[in-house]
């Protein structure tokens, strides 16, 4: 049982340590998240961060280890699989991460993140010599980003008509209770 007192020491390690990564401290704050590892082993998010911040850190070793203790854990997890293929491919082993990657493909992941994996394939496909290959990975990735974009684009652009049809919208308030709404429609007045 954890008490209270070591409760609040992994909290605040952890907080440390992902604030430590966000300023691109990698080294700190995998020490940080060294200190915590026991009570996070069963963790599927831990393991990926672990296994990141190793890669990070040039330790392709542990974050090979960590990749394990997390596949254990969920064996068809998108980022250490995509994680592993990278480490595959910065040791040269451009076929394996090819393998990997094509095992990512089947997977229903969101549109972006299939572009992240025919960009990754691209990359091996290229260091293979299989340019024609390498072409349509980058071609097919450029175009699901291309297509996300605009839909981010209409988003942002529904999300900006609102804000502007909100901000249209002035309510004046006196003492006595009264109001008077004035928006791109007319006024309405409540003189009670």
């Amino acid at each position: 049982m954890i008490s209270t007192s070591e409760l609040i020491i992994i909290k605040a390690e952890k907080k440390l340590a992902f604030k430590l990564y966000n300023e691109g401290y990698y080294q700190a704050s995998l020490n940080s998240l060294k200190k915590i590892e026991a009570y996070y082993i069963e963790d599927i998010d831990f393991c990926w961060k672990l296994a990141e911040l190793n890669e990070k850190c040039n330790d392709y070793r542990e974050a090979e280890l960590w990749i394990e203790k997390g596949l254990q854990l969920s064996p068809r997890d998108f980022r250490l699989l995509l994680l592993r293929s990278r480490l595959l491919y910065q040791q040269k082993n451009y076929h394996q991460a090819v393998i990997c990657l094509q095992s990512l493909i089947s997977q229903n992941i969101e549109p972006f993140f299939q572009a992240d994996v025919l960009f990754e394939l691209g990359r091996n496909f290229d260091k293979l010599d299989q340019n024609q290959q390498a072409y349509s990975s980058f071609q097919q990735a450029n175009t699901i980003c291309a297509a996300e974009s605009i839909k981010k684009e209409i988003f942002k652009n529904d999300y900006l008509n609102i804000i502007t049809e909100y901000s249209e919208i002035t309510v004046d308030l006196n003492p006595l209770n009264n109001y008077i709404i004035n928006d791109s429609y007319g006024s309405v007045a409540n003189n009670d």
